[in-house]
């Protein structure tokens, strides 16, 4: 999974003049082993904690799982790839508009998280 998120990474940063980029690693369970954490901190040079028993503190959480779920509703999927296809079309849906909102609501929550 590693070399795919960090071509992705990549990719993004260049195509959005970006010098550099930060990965918000959570705080689950599988991702605290000392392997995982290692290969983070080996491939990502800027990690952003995420504070202990935070709730929908990541933007997958408090936004876009319940964004895919609407846009999805009702929709007969065949198989991964019908599923794939479908994804990258909601995800082309989401306005830059909120794409910033929710960028602010996250820095809002974490800021708020970690005066906890």
């Amino acid at each position: 999974m590693f070399p795919q998120l960090e071509k992705v990474a990549s990719a993004h940063r260049k195509k959005r003049g970006l010098k550099s980029y930060a990965l918000h690693w959570d705080n689950a369970r599988p991702h605290q082993s000392a392997i995982t954490r290692e290969e983070v901190e080996k491939r990502f040079k800027m990690l952003l904690p995420h504070p202990a028993y935070s709730l929908e503190l990541a933007p997958s959480d408090f936004f876009l799982f319940g964004y895919l779920k609407d846009k999805l509703r009702g929709k007969k999927i065949c198989d991964g790839n019908g599923l794939l296809k479908e994804l990258e079309l909601s995800f082309k849906t989401i306005k830059r508009e909120t794409k910033v909102k929710v960028f602010e609501e996250w820095l809002r929550r974490l800021e708020e998280a970690s005066k906890k």
